[in-house]
């Protein structure tokens, strides 16, 4: 009877202990038309195929006259299965539409609150924003940061990191972050990150996505968190065709297990 208990007890330890798996994918879609593709459909299969739980989404467009008037996140949300919520995050008026940054919340996880934060905006560059969603897991943000100014780049960056350090201590959750930073590991905005956060997906190139020579996208995670990486990828496989017709991006994948 003895033996029965140990081993019993061993079995529950051993589930208990292999905690659940969260897939993160980061993705800045460049308003699904950087080809002559409108690759929707093909990003829908990718995330199918990667099971995604949360998924950060950069340079979507919602009923503008450049992409013939098409709520971008809602066309995606709409190829994927039944129950995945989504939240767009607009961060400027454009063509008769918004154009911005948004994120999906699979079927599985419930999105309890959600804000837009808009970030100071560098002279003469795009404005833009920080998108978070707060489930009964976890916080998920995404952004994508400005482009040309490092000063800007780095004022918003301590926006996010601020923002969202206090979310974590105000909910006792998870948070992860990701999106389009354009920003190297080697650069002062990433390097001010790392002070209070780790980086789990790969340290590759991602852009541009027909010969990739700069690492500018990541999915983080606070360093005191209880959330590690088991896995994590360039995504560069839809199905046969080749990542530029979705993309001038790659997309990052990582499966977290807490």
């Amino acid at each position: 009877m003895k033996n029965k208990c140990v081993t019993l007890l061993s079995v529950v330890f051993l589930f208990c202990s292999c905690g659940r798996t969260i897939n993160i994918v980061s993705y800045n879609v460049g308003v699904f038309s950087k080809s002559e593709v409108n690759s929707t459909e093909m990003i829908a299969d990718m995330l199918r195929k990667h099971h995604a739980d949360y998924v950060g989404l950069c340079e979507l467009d919602s009923c503008t006259v450049r992409t013939g008037g098409v709520f971008q996140l809602e066309e995606l949300k709409n190829k994927l299965p039944a129950g995945y919520q989504m939240v767009f995050a607009p961060s400027m008026p454009f063509q008769g539409g918004k154009y911005g940054i948004g994120l999906l919340v699979g079927p599985s996880h419930r999105i309890l609150n959600s804000e837009l934060v808009h970030l100071p905006k560098g002279e003469g560059s795009e404005p833009r924003a920080l998108c978070i969603a707060e489930t009964e897991d976890i916080i998920f943000a995404v952004t994508h940061l400005e482009f040309s100014s490092v000063v800007s780049r780095m004022e918003q960056g301590h926006i996010v990191d601020s923002i969202l350090r206090s979310c974590a201590k105000n909910s006792g959750k998870e948070v992860v972050l990701c999106g389009d930073f354009n920003a190297t590991p080697q650069s002062e905005v990433i390097a001010m990150f790392m002070e209070n956060w780790q980086i789990v997906s790969p340290l590759e190139y991602s852009y541009p996505s027909d010969a990739p020579r700069a690492c500018i996208d990541y999915v983080f995670v606070l360093k005191n968190s209880r959330l590690r990486c088991e896995s994590s990828s360039m995504v560069k496989d839809f199905d046969g065709n080749s990542p530029e017709q979705a993309s001038d991006h790659l997309a990052v994948s990582v499966v977290l297990r807490e």
